[in-house]
């Protein structure tokens, strides 16, 4: 996708330019199958399962804004060319499943699956971020018919326990203000409050676990 202009050849701002319609019908549509793929699998794990594995799922075209911010962090012209050769989120699709071992096997799932193009994986469970931030990030490109012609385009699947999501919205929340920050003890006692969390998650994987097998 080159960079779109407007009249007499004027190039068009990050915001117009992200609101033309080719725009919003490639990454929505990038949006709406990758939520289609993941559902399908979500709906075939728990029938094996027989049990609910699915808390949430959402998705979101990234703001000129936001995108705006992360080209300018990377060093990057705030241009559409940019943004989409550079940035893998611009369509972003969020699910939040029970337990921990179910974030797994959906990666699993959507890394094998026929009409996903997986390309890297982010594991910020393993590897939490300095904030205490823990999800598992897949970016992967998936199909999208735009103008009776086929494109994959990169999408990032965000996959989280609904314990990590209850952390990062009320760390989201908690954190808009620039007081907290930069407030090293608070950012320390939500750092501390992420790992209560996690092992709060990894007992409850352990209680149904027991469960199941009774």
């Amino acid at each position: 996708m080159g960079e779109e202009t407007g009249w007499e050849g004027t190039p068009l701002s990050l915001e117009d330019a992200m609101g033309q319609a080719q725009f919003l019908e490639m990454y929505g549509g990038a949006v709406q199958s990758a939520m289609e793929i993941t559902k399908g699998i979500i709906e075939r794990l728990e029938a094996k399962y027989r049990r609910e594995i699915l808390s949430g799922i959402s998705g979101r075209i990234k703001t000129p804004e936001s995108v705006g911010r992360k080209l300018i962090k990377k060093g990057c012209d705030v241009t559409l060319e940019n943004a989409v050769s550079r940035l893998n989120d611009i369509a972003g699709v969020r699910v939040t499943c029970y337990f921990l071992d179910d974030v797994y096997e959906l990666a699993r799932h959507l890394k094998k699956h026929s009409q996903v193009r997986f390309l890297k994986e982010k594991n910020y469970i393993e590897k939490p971020k300095a904030s205490g931030y823990k999800s598992l990030h897949l970016i992967a490109e998936v199909p999208v018919t735009v103008q009776n012609r086929e494109m994959w385009i990169k999408t990032e699947i965000q996959i989280r326990t609904l314990a990590m999501d209850f952390w990062a919205r009320i760390d989201h929340r908690l954190c808009y203000k620039k007081e907290v920050k930069s407030s090293k003890s608070i950012q320390k006692d939500l750092r501390e409050y992420a790992e209560i969390i996690s092992r709060v998650d990894v007992q409850m994987l352990s209680l149904r676990k027991r469960i199941d097998a009774l």
